[in-house]
């Protein structure tokens, strides 16, 4: 399905939401990520190489998760070993980013981010108890239909908080589309008239996505401010299907007990032969007849990576 930010999701009642395809939970953007996993961003984390395959976050990862925010553990030397889910986010959104899903979560991310720009420049975010009564009339209208909002595939991965953040956009964004048109106080814009604010809005700001004009450990910036890694993998996260999650997480542990095993051997990949390895298999791809005429770069690209993240 075709990314749709920019529309109005109406639930019986008239009730906006920024939606996309997966109906993303809204994010805070522009502020530090809160965590990433430890030893995610220094070189000399992976005992089997010099070089880390994955962008660090931006943040340093608390050393001893809440329990709470362990998703997996499983057994290393004897010692139970935790796996948070700042991890489980990060490997996401390394793994995601250039494919559909991170695309189109990003694309929500600097949605939101530019409806939240606005909405503070024209003081038009709502309160937080006009988002919790959208939260409320939002429960009522799926009651009457019978239905739950835990048993909703759009809502069921959200928290509270994150649920009534996502409402309050696009109770801004409707608002201020209102103001933009001169509709009266009370009167709802249709998806167009929102989509054409957007593009409005879009004009005035600037958003860079380019990666090679980022940081490492960005994925976005608005107007200078930055969206990390972690922000991105914490929208997929609350999108991704729970068998998706459950093969990157055993990724995760399959490298944390390979580079555990090379450690104790003293294993130790080089920089050269880490570079001899990619370059047979950029010649390996290169020479395949279903590549032929494809750059390198795009073909990668096309499976969520670059020649960095390989």
């Amino acid at each position: 399905m075709q990314w749709a930010a920019t529309c109005v999701l109406s639930l019986a009642l008239a009730l906006p939401v920024l939606h996309g395809p997966h109906a993303y939970a809204a994010a805070s953007t522009g502020a530090a990520a809160t965590a990433a996993p430890q030893g995610s961003a220094a070189k000399s984390s992976n005992p089997a190489g010099s070089r880390g395959a994955q962008q660090p976050a931006k943040d340093p990862a608390p050393r001893n998760p809440r329990p709470e925010d362990v998703v997996a553990d499983w057994e290393m030397d004897g010692k139970r070993v935790g796996l948070s889910r700042y991890e489980l986010h990060l490997e996401l959104a390394n793994h995601q980013r250039r494919r559909d899903a991170g695309v189109e979560a990003l694309a929500f991310l600097t949605e939101s981010a530019l409806v939240r720009a606005e909405a503070e420049a024209q003081q038009a975010m709502p309160s937080r108890a006009k988002a919790r009564a959208a939260r409320e009339q939002l429960e009522a209208q799926l009651k009457a239909a019978g239905r739950r909002l835990e048993d909703e595939p759009a809502f069921r991965n959200m928290t509270t908080q994150e649920l009534e953040d996502y409402l309050a956009i696009g109770l801004a964004q409707q608002e201020m589309t209102r103001r933009a048109a001169g509709l009266a106080e009370g009167e709802q814009p249709d998806a167009d008239l929102v989509a054409l604010w957007m593009t409005e809005v879009r004009g005035r700001h600037t958003v860079v996505t380019e990666a090679a004009k980022l940081p490492a450990g960005v994925v976005a910036t608005v107007d200078g401010k930055e969206i990390g890694l972690l922000d991105l993998g914490r929208v997929l996260g609350r999108t991704q299907g729970l068998e998706k999650k459950r093969r990157f997480l055993r990724q995760i542990i399959l490298r944390k007990l390979l580079g555990n095993a090379a450690e104790k051997v003293g294993l130790r990949i080089t920089d050269a032969q880490l570079d001899r390895a990619l370059q047979a298999r950029r010649e390996a791809v290169v020479a395949n007849p279903a590549a032929k005429g494809i750059p390198y770069a795009e073909l990668l690209r096309s499976v969520g990576h670059t020649e960095e993240s390989l």
